[in-house]
């Protein structure tokens, strides 16, 4: 019997099993090999599945607590563009996306936003993106096959067009009778979309993904604290005190005993993405949806000129 305990002792002090290597689920090949400080399992792809699918369990997950209504009925990344091309047309109407010169499609990669507006659903675009456009085996398969009568393009343009640039505020003014500016996770032209709308005075639609703090330090995001109770006073002149004046607020009355609840307001750094999507909403006036794809699908918009809009 003591033999049995020991071994029973023994298997408690078994370390616990190493998280899969991401790299090589993905890859098959991990460039850190026998130094990688994470599994590199022999069922690569029974062990990928599973890892997968936690993950996206634990985003789901996530994301119904960030308010996400659509859960396990979100399609996969890849038709992340079709779903917000599906987005843009409900939510601000064919005819009002191909006014003055359409959308301008501002940091686009490989141009999947712009393909599904301009291709798929007849609405003027321009494309901007430093990098040549890559169109998808799918895509060029549907601009072989595609009727004449479908989609903006023509055997002369097939493509929307084009500027391979950045998009900085020195090039703003070609773009001046643009409709609406969008983007789809456009990284460092995030703000630039918002800035834009804002100067300008157009409806906007950008869904936000990587931060970059360190590129954009100043900005702030508000962090409001538990509410708390001060004591009413009075300074010496008969003023009544606020306590952290300019940092805090007055909010729901006075109670009994003669103390009134304040919450206090501070400001912190945008370090995550969720920070990201208020900050804009702040900033711009806008609104917030989510779309019906996996990982960042937050889109801030407004369908109407900025200047419209009351603040929140």
């Amino acid at each position: 019997d003591d033999d049995d305990d020991d071994d029973d002792d023994d298997d408690d002090d078994d370390p616990p099993p190493r998280p899969p290597c991401k790299f090589w689920l993905n890859q098959g090949v991990c460039h850190k090999g026998a130094a990688c400080k994470y599994a590199h399992a022999d069922d690569r792809g029974g062990r990928a599945r599973a890892w997968i699918e936690a993950r996206r369990a634990r985003r789901r997950a996530l994301a119904a607590e960030a308010g996400d209504p659509h859960g396990s009925d979100a399609v996969s990344k890849g038709k992340r563009a079709e779903r917000f091309a599906e987005w843009l047309v409900r939510t601000f109407g064919v005819d009002a996306l191909n006014a003055g010169d359409g959308v301008l499609d501002v940091a686009g990669g490989r141009g999947d936003v712009s393909f599904e507006l301009y291709n798929r659903r007849g609405v003027k675009c321009t494309l901007v993106e430093p990098r040549a456009r890559k169109l998808s085996k799918s895509q060029r398969k549907f601009l072989k096959n595609r009727p004449p009568s479908l989609g903006a393009g023509d055997a002369d343009a097939p493509l929307c067009a084009q500027v391979r640039a950045e998009f900085e505020p020195a090039t703003w003014d070609r773009y001046a009778n643009v409709s609406v500016i969008v983007g789809m996770h456009p990284d460092q032209a995030t703000e630039a979309i918002a800035d834009f709308a804002l100067r300008r005075d157009v409806p906007f639609a950008v869904v936000p993904c990587c931060v970059f703090p360190r590129l954009f330090p100043r900005r702030v995001a508000v962090a409001v604290d538990a509410e708390e109770e001060e004591e009413d006073g009075e300074e010496e002149d008969g003023t009544p005190t606020v306590a952290d004046e300019g940092a805090a607020h007055e909010a729901a009355g006075r109670s009994e005993e003669g103390r009134r609840r304040v919450s206090k307001q501070r400001t912190t750094e945008v370090t995550e993405r969720r920070q990201l999507v208020e900050y804009l909403v702040n900033k711009t006036r806008g609104k917030m949806a989510f779309l019906d794809f996996e990982g960042a699908n937050q889109v801030v918009y407004s369908t109407t000129p900025p200047s419209a809009n009351e603040r929140p």
